[in-house]
């Protein structure tokens, strides 16, 4: 099947102007993939995708991490809200 991928958007809420930042997307079956994000000012965002390692389905659905700020370089208010888990069944073919 065609190959496919992880689509994010990384979100500075905050009131101040961010510098780059890394998005670490962490694949359970093959290992982290970084992502570097530009400098985001207060209220902006910014698209990100990843295309998901096939090994990833080994056996079956990819279970995966997403950590905003994985390197922590940005000061934030609130370092609680930046990662997500999620899953992709396995793509048919």
């Amino acid at each position: 099947g065609p190959a496919r991928s992880v689509d994010a958007i990384v979100r500075n809420i905050g009131l101040g102007d961010a510098g780059p930042s890394t998005l670490r997307i962490d694949f359970l079956n093959t290992g982290p993939q970084d992502v570097v994000v530009g400098a985001l000012a207060a209220g902006a965002a910014a698209e990100v995708s990843v295309n998901i390692p096939r090994g990833c389905y080994d056996p079956g659905a990819c279970s995966f991490e997403l950590s905003a700020d994985a390197g922590t370089a940005v000061i934030e208010a609130d370092e609680t809200n930046n990662t997500a888990q999620s899953l992709c069944l396995s793509p048919a073919g």
